[in-house]
C-alpha cells in the first residue's frame, strides 16, 4: 500500500512536471506570434490556429494557477509599442476582448454575467457588432480638435501615429458639436477594404515586393509607416465604435445611442449591427453576418456582443485584460484538403522567381482555386512544403488562397524538399538573393531573360501605361515569340513586318492596320505616364506624376537619371528632395536603372513623337472645378484612367463611391450597382458622349 503511494506521488509530480514545461512552451510560441502579428504585421499562423494555443494555455492557468505569473500572454493586451514611433499613455486601458468559439460560449456569457449582476430571470439587452479585422486605435479630442491619434500597443502604451492619422478622410479633424468639451476620446478600428488590399498587392506583386497576408495586416503596416505619403496612397478607413476619456458635460446612456450620436458628429460607424433581447436574436445575427461574409467591402473576424446599457457595464468592470460586458465570437476559418500536383517557377518582369503550387483544384469559400502563390522559399521551409503533399488551403481574407498545413501523415516517403533553383528558369542564368530580401531574383537583365521581357512589355501596353489596343496578351506573345518585338521601342517599328503580320492566322489588312493606327495614336504621351509604363518598382501612378510634376520635362528627367548612374550625390538629393518620394523609392529608381534600361529609355524616347511635358492647368476654374465625379462601366472613346485623368486636370476630384455628396456620374456601357445608386439619390447622369461634350463646352 505505502509503495503505491510513493508511485503515485512520484507519478503525479512527472505529469505536473510536463505540464509546467508545456506551459513554458506554450507562453514562449504565443509570445512569438503576437510579435508577429502585432509588431511584424506578418503572422504565420490563421487565427484558429493561435485560437486554440491561447486557450490550451488558459486552461493551464485554469487548472494550476501558481503557474500563471504577472507576464503571462493572458494578462496583457497587444504588443510592445515600436521604438521608432513615440510612445503614448492612454488615459484608460485598451483591453482585448474574452473570445467564444461557439454559441455555447456566448450563452455562458449571458449566464455568468446575469449570475454576477444576480438576475438570473432578466435577459440584459446586448448590441452585437460585426468584428472589424483592424488596428485599433485611439482618438483624442480637445474643444472638438484632433489633437492625438495613438495605437493599443499593450493596452497601456501605445505609438502615437497622429500624423498618419490626421490624412484619413474617415477622421474628422474638427467636430463643432464639441467645441466646449475639453476631452472627447474616440476608440475604433483602422482597416482596409478588400478590394484596396487587392490593389496594393497586385502593385506590390509587380514592383517585385513581398504579398501581405490579409487586409488587417496591410492596414497595420500601413498606419504605423514612418513616411505619411505611404500612408495617403494605401486608402485607410476608420470605424468608430467605442470610447475611451470623457468629460462630465458629454455622456451616453447605452451602446446604440453612442453610435447614433457620433455618426452625427461625422464618424463612420457599422451601420450592421443589432440589439439582441434574446438567445435567438444572438445567433441569428451571428448566422445573417456569416452568410453575408464574403460579400462584405471589408474583413471581419466574427461578431462582437456588449451589454447595450453602460450602468450595467460599468457594474460588471474589468477582469485582467477584459471587459466583463463584452465577448466576442469568432467566425470558423472556410477551408479545404487537396494536394499539390506540382511547383513551378514564374519569373516576373522584375526578375522575381515566385514559386506557384499546381493543384488539384479545390473550391474554397465559394471559389475554385487551382493555383496558390508559396511567395518565396523562407515560406515554403517554414511549412514544409513538398510536391504530392496533403494540404489545408484558405482565402486569406477570404480573397488570396493560401496554404495554412501539410498533412505530413500523407505525405509519399521519396517526396523530397523544394528549393527554389540557383539557375533562372527561363534563361538560365545564376540566381541571387540581397541579404535584406527574402526574394530571389534573376541575374540577367531585360535582354536575356525572356520572361522578363514578356512581363515588361505587358506592362508597357497595359491600360494605365501606353494603353495599346489590340496588343493585349495573345497578339503581343505571338509578336515576341515571332521576334518583332523584344524591346518596348520596337512595337512603334513593328510596321516594318506588315506583310508577315498580314499573313499570319487571325489577321487580314484591317486587323493589321487597326493595330498600327492603334499604336500611332500613342506616339504622344505624358511624361506621368511615359514614366510609369516603364515599372520601375514602387513607381506607380501617383509617384509618376510627381516626378513629373517636378522636373516638368523628359530631357530634364532623363539627364538626372544619367547622372544618378554616375553617383552623382546631387541627383540622388533631387529625388530625395521630392515632396512624397523618400530614400526608399529614390533607391528603387537608382537601382532600376542599369545601362541597358538608359538604352532601352533613351531608345523609346526617340521612337514617340513627343513625351508632353508637364503642365500645370489652366482649367482650374473650369465648370467641373472642386465637383465630385464617379465613372463606372466600360467607356468607348477613352480608357477609365484617360478619364479620371482629364477631370482632375480639370479640377475636379474624381472617387469611386457614389455618395449624396456626388455631383456627376459618368456611366459607360454595363453600368451597375453605381448607376442605380445614383438615380436613387437624383444625381446627374451623363453618358459618355454627353461628358465629353460637356468638359469641351
Amino acid at each position: 500500500m505505502g509503495m503505491l503511494k510513493m508511485e503515485k506521488k512520484v507519478n503525479e509530480k512527472e505529469t505536473y512536471n510536463e505540464i509546467k514545461k508545456k506551459y513554458v512552451e506554450l507562453k514562449k510560441t504565443i509570445n512569438k506570434h503576437n510579435k508577429l502579428y502585432y509588431q511584424d504585421n506578418n503572422p504565420e499562423i490563421s487565427d484558429t490556429e493561435y485560437d486554440k494555443i491561447w486557450k490550451e494555455l488558459e486552461e493551464i492557468e485554469i487548472k494550476y494557477p501558481e503557474l500563471k505569473k504577472h507576464n503571462s500572454p493572458t494578462s496583457k493586451v497587444g504588443y510592445t509599442p515600436n521604438k521608432d514611433l513615440k510612445k503614448i499613455k492612454h488615459s484608460r486601458p485598451m483591453l482585448s476582448l474574452d473570445n467564444a468559439m461557439h454559441k455555447d460560449g456566448v450563452v455562458n456569457f449571458v449566464e455568468k454575467t446575469q449570475r454576477y449582476l444576480n438576475d438570473k430571470n432578466n435577459f440584459i439587452q446586448l448590441i452585437a457588432e460585426p468584428k472589424i479585422d483592424g488596428l485599433s486605435i485611439a482618438l483624442r479630442y480637445e474643444n472638438g480638435k484632433f489633437i492625438l491619434g495613438s495605437t493599443r500597443g499593450d493596452g497601456t502604451i501605445g505609438e502615437d501615429v497622429t500624423t498618419n492619422l490626421s490624412i484619413l478622410k474617415d477622421i474628422p479633424k474638427k467636430i463643432s458639436q464639441l467645441n466646449k468639451i475639453d476631452i472627447f476620446e474616440l476608440r475604433g478600428e483602422i482597416y482596409m477594404e478588400k478590394k484596396d488590399f487587392l490593389n496594393l498587392n497586385n502593385l506590390r506583386k509587380k514592383n517585385g515586393e513581398s504579398l501581405f497576408a490579409n487586409p488587417r495586416n496591410a492596414a497595420a503596416g500601413s498606419l504605423r509607416q514612418l513616411s505619411k505619403e505611404i500612408v495617403k496612397k494605401r486608402n485607410l478607413r476608420f470605424f468608430a465604435y467605442s470610447y475611451g476619456e470623457l468629460s462630465k458635460e458629454i455622456q451616453f446612456e447605452t451602446q446604440s445611442q453612442f453610435l447614433e450620436k457620433i455618426n452625427n458628429y461625422g464618424f463612420r460607424t457599422n451601420l450592421e449591427f443589432k440589439l439582441c433581447n434574446n438567445i435567438n436574436d444572438i445567433e441569428n445575427f451571428y448566422n445573417k453576418i456569416l452568410n453575408a461574409r464574403n460579400v462584405l467591402k471589408y474583413d471581419i473576424d466574427g461578431i462582437v456582443y456588449k451589454i447595450n446599457n453602460f450602468n450595467i457595464q460599468n457594474r460588471l468592470g474589468l477582469v485582467d485584460r477584459s471587459p466583463r460586458w463584452a465577448i466576442a465570437r469568432k467566425f470558423p476559418a472556410e477551408k479545404a484538403t487537396t494536394t499539390i500536383k506540382n511547383i513551378i517557377i514564374q519569373v516576373g518582369r522584375t526578375g522575381v522567381l515566385t514559386p506557384v503550387a499546381e493543384l488539384n483544384p479545390v473550391i474554397v469559400s465559394g471559389v475554385k482555386v487551382s493555383r496558390v502563390s508559396l511567395h518565396n522559399q523562407d515560406e515554403i521551409d517554414r511549412k514544409d512544403i513538398r510536391i504530392g503533399d496533403t494540404i489545408e488551403l484558405q482565402r486569406a481574407g477570404d480573397v488570396i488562397p493560401q496554404v495554412v498545413s501539410v498533412d505530413k501523415k500523407k505525405r509519399k516517403r521519396n517526396a523530397k524538399k523544394f528549393l527554389i533553383p540557383s539557375i533562372c528558369p527561363c534563361c538560365k542564368s545564376k540566381t541571387y538573393k540581397k541579404n535584406d530580401e527574402v526574394a530571389v531574383r534573376c541575374s540577367s537583365g531585360v535582354s536575356l531573360c525572356k520572361a522578363q521581357q514578356l512581363g515588361s512589355l505587358e506592362y508597357f501596353v497595359s491600360r494605365d501605361a501606353f494603353n495599346i489596343e489590340g496588343l493585349g496578351g495573345k497578339n503581343l506573345e505571338k509578336f515576341w515569340k515571332e521576334g518583332f518585338i523584344k524591346y518596348p521601342y520596337d512595337i512603334f517599328y513593328l510596321s516594318k513586318y506588315k506583310n508577315k503580320i498580314i499573313d499570319k492566322e487571325g489577321f487580314g489588312e484591317k486587323s493589321y492596320f487597326n493595330l498600327i493606327n492603334s499604336i500611332n495614336s500613342k506616339k504622344k504621351i505624358s511624361l506621368d505616364k511615359f514614366i510609369y509604363s516603364l515599372g520601375i518598382p514602387q513607381v506607380g501612378q501617383r509617384t509618376s506624376k510627381l516626378l513629373s510634376k517636378h522636373f516638368k520635362n523628359f530631357n530634364n528627367w532623363f539627364s538626372n537619371l544619367e547622372k544618378l548612374k554616375l553617383e552623382d550625390n546631387s541627383a540622388y538629393n533631387k529625388l530625395i528632395n521630392i515632396d512624397g518620394i523618400g530614400s526608399d523609392v529614390a533607391n528603387d529608381i537608382k537601382n532600376f536603372f542599369n545601362g541597358e534600361k538608359i538604352s532601352i529609355v533613351k531608345k523609346l524616347s526617340k521612337a514617340l513623337e513627343k513625351i508632353e511635358e508637364y503642365k500645370i492647368s489652366e482649367n482650374i476654374n473650369s465648370k467641373i472645378s472642386e465637383k465630385i465625379i464617379v465613372f463606372t462601366g466600360t467607356l468607348d472613346q477613352m480608357s477609365r484612367s484617360e478619364a479620371k485623368s482629364k477631370a482632375e486636370e480639370l479640377g475636379a476630384k474624381v472617387v469611386s463611391a457614389v455618395t449624396k455628396n456626388t455631383d456627376y456620374v459618368v456611366a459607360g456601357n454595363d453600368s451597375g450597382k453605381k448607376k442605380r445608386i445614383a438615380e436613387e439619390l437624383k444625381i446627374k447622369i451623363l453618358n459618355e458622349n454627353e461628358w465629353i461634350k460637356f468638359i469641351s463646352k
